[in-house]
């Protein structure tokens, strides 16, 4: 997954994540590999900062388990409203 990163300046485009947010939405679902600071190619100067995150899906090993990694808390501030 590319997302921009806490690092790249202004408002416009899509929203900024630190390392360690990338880490609380998804380390309970997915194992976390690596986070790394990086750059979108392409037309804009200079080349908007990014993170490029490698994540694989979790093995699965109790109902509970299961029911937790599909929960997502509200205070994160994924929910549409």
């Amino acid at each position: 997954m590319k997302r921009f990163s806490r690092l790249q300046p202004g408002e416009q485009g899509p929203c900024r994540f630190t390392p360690e947010q990338i880490w609380e939405i998804f380390s309970s679902r997915l194992s976390v590999i690596s986070i790394k600071e990086t750059v979108y190619q392409g037309t804009l100067d200079p080349l908007p900062h990014a993170l490029f995150c490698t994540m694989r899906k979790r093995k699965i090993e109790t109902l509970g388990a299961l029911r937790r990694m599909t929960e997502l808390p509200e205070e994160m501030g994924l929910y549409d409203e």
